[in-house]
């Protein structure tokens, strides 16, 4: 085999692993709270929720709406 063709296999078998791995977990840690769901100000005595991910702690991951149709807007 050429080594174009075993890299263009390859290149096939880790984007069909990444799909796969956006269908079981399409969401990952909030870029900005870092998963903690609270803003950067925030003290023990007063905080405030995190404005990027609205309290939540998850993001949705690049690509996952490809795969998982009810994230998508509007469904």
């Amino acid at each position: 085999m050429e080594l174009a063709g075993v890299l263009a296999g390859l290149a096939f078998v880790a984007v069909l692993a990444w799909l796969g791995d956006l269908r079981w977990h399409p969401y990952a840690r909030c870029w900005a709270c870092k998963g903690k769901s609270r803003n950067r100000g925030s003290t023990p005595r007063r905080y405030g929720l995190c404005g990027r991910c609205k309290g939540s702690g998850r993001r949705v991951r690049v690509g996952a709406k490809l795969v998982r149709p009810e994230l998508r807007k509007g469904k």
